[in-house]
């Protein structure tokens, strides 16, 4: 039972070498998404959103646009309160909702060339590379239309799929390290048929 553990080991550092770069090229898969912001009738500002984080959300997409956010996290989800200047605190997320008129950030997303709005709000809601998401100030109404052309015309992200220089980067790693983990196993095999000739 003593002499197994080093060339286990061995064996380990190997597979270790060789899934490390693999890993990482693939856990880096970065995502463009559209992302419309509406205050008041004129105010529209556009952003082309890179995500990085697995199995992107649209309350990420915002949040990947950069502008403050406040927010209020619940069981229930994730309610949007304020982008910019404009909205409400976390405390009280609807607070001009108070009367008769009632002003929110309504969240919307681009489908078939038309906005609609989400039933499950925006940290349910999957985005995908492509997609476009819409916030506006007000009663409940989407923001003017944009499509992902329009917003991410001049975009410097491939499309996924296509050859990326981290996947590449990955790619390098791995064909050098490959060599290496070659001669780790070699050693594991020689060392295995040392200890197998002593021990007969």
């Amino acid at each position: 039972m003593a002499r197994h553990p080093l060339w286990f080991l061995v064996l380990v550092v190997a597979a270790l070498l060789l899934l490390g770069p693999w890993q990482l090229a693939r856990a880096e898969s970065p995502i463009q998404v559209g992302v419309v912001l509406q205050e008041g009738e004129d105010r529209v500002d556009t952003y082309c959103a890179t995500i990085t984080v697995p199995n992107p959300s649209g309350y990420d997409a915002l949040v990947a646009t950069g502008v403050p956010i406040v927010a209020a996290i619940s069981p229930q989800g994730v309610g949007v309160c304020q982008i910019g200047d404009r909205g409400c605190p976390a405390g009280n997320c609807f607070c001009q909702c108070q009367g008769a008129v009632c002003n929110y950030w309504a969240y919307s997303y681009l489908s078939d060339g038309d906005w609609l709005t989400s039933s499950v709000g925006a940290g349910a809601r999957r985005v995908g590379h492509g997609d476009v998401e819409g916030w506006r100030w007000g009663p409940g109404n989407p923001p003017q239309l944009y499509t992902f052309e329009q917003i991410c015309k001049e975009s410097a992200v491939p499309e996924p799929g296509a050859p990326r220089t981290d996947r590449m980067r990955g790619d390098r790693q791995l064909s050098l390290l490959l060599p290496v983990a070659i001669t780790l196993g070699a050693v594991a095999i020689a060392i295995a048929i040392s200890h197998s000739k002593r021990s007969s």
